[in-house]
């Protein structure tokens, strides 16, 4: 093994939109990778200090959405772009946007998965971000992404991560083994 430049060699890293409304209500979107389950009816997102982070603390809710394949240029774009600098944002994006069945935020119905949350708790570090908890209120699934079964089918919604090493986006790949199965055959 070889000592690498990189210590952050976390995969993969979903590339989540995190959507919310500003004081105006102007919808506003953010790509972050530094997020996950923080336990079973929780997520955790580390955002800086952002626009859309002003945002979400707020209104105190926000959607989350995984981005995949067909989408990643516009969710590219969201990360790179601040609504405070750039009015036409969400135009240019070209994500169809909607209110939220039960927040006040947007959602991005492109996308496959969306999630509504709450804030539960905010930790701000020194320079105006910090680690948000959200709590789980609602989750959907594009149609189009289930399976016979009505379950959500992984390989029909084509979602990407983030490639921290390389500085690109990747599809997340085929299934390779059952969980909690495939290891049955070492006891």
């Amino acid at each position: 093994m070889k000592e690498y430049k990189n210590k952050n060699l976390f995969f993969p890293e979903p590339v989540l939109i995190l959507g919310s409304y500003d004081k105006d209500g102007n919808p506003d979107a953010m790509n972050a990778a530094w997020g996950g389950r923080h336990d079973y009816e929780e997520i955790f997102v580390s955002l800086a200090s952002h626009k859309s982070t002003e945002n979400i603390l707020l209104k105190k809710q926000f959607t989350v959405a995984f981005a995949d394949l067909s989408h990643a240029a516009a969710a590219d774009y969201v990360g790179l772009v601040s609504l405070s600098k750039e009015p036409a944002k969400m135009e240019k994006s070209g994500l169809k946007i909607e209110k939220a069945p039960h927040v006040d935020a947007p959602w991005f119905p492109d996308f496959p998965i969306s999630i509504e949350c709450g804030v539960k708790r905010f930790e701000k570090d020194e320079e105006g971000g910090g680690i948000l908890i959200g709590k789980i209120l609602h989750s959907f699934v594009r149609e189009d992404v289930l399976n016979e079964k009505g379950e959500l089918d992984l390989d029909k919604a084509h979602l990407i991560c983030l490639d921290e090493a390389s500085h690109s986006y990747r599809e997340i790949g085929r299934v390779i083994a059952k969980a909690f199965e495939a290891g049955l055959s070492l006891k």
